[in-house]
């Protein structure tokens, strides 16, 4: 887990441990999880964050 991301973690979980429930999967074997079993309103199934200058306006994706 990265600094970031363990301080994004800390901060929403801290502030509201009964409001979230989430996975985050860096695509690279780490997890971050919090009431990741929990059933829980559905407010987005996926994110997919792209790097910065790794896709270009205009150009076909897939």
């Amino acid at each position: 887990m990265t600094r970031k991301l363990g301080t994004l973690t800390a901060a929403v979980v801290g502030s509201h441990p009964d409001d979230v429930a989430f996975v985050v999967d860096d695509g690279r074997g780490r997890t971050v999880e919090h009431r990741a079993g929990d059933t829980v309103p559905l407010a987005s199934a996926i994110k997919v964050v792209v790097p910065p200058g790794r896709l270009r306006p205009g150009r076909r994706v897939g």
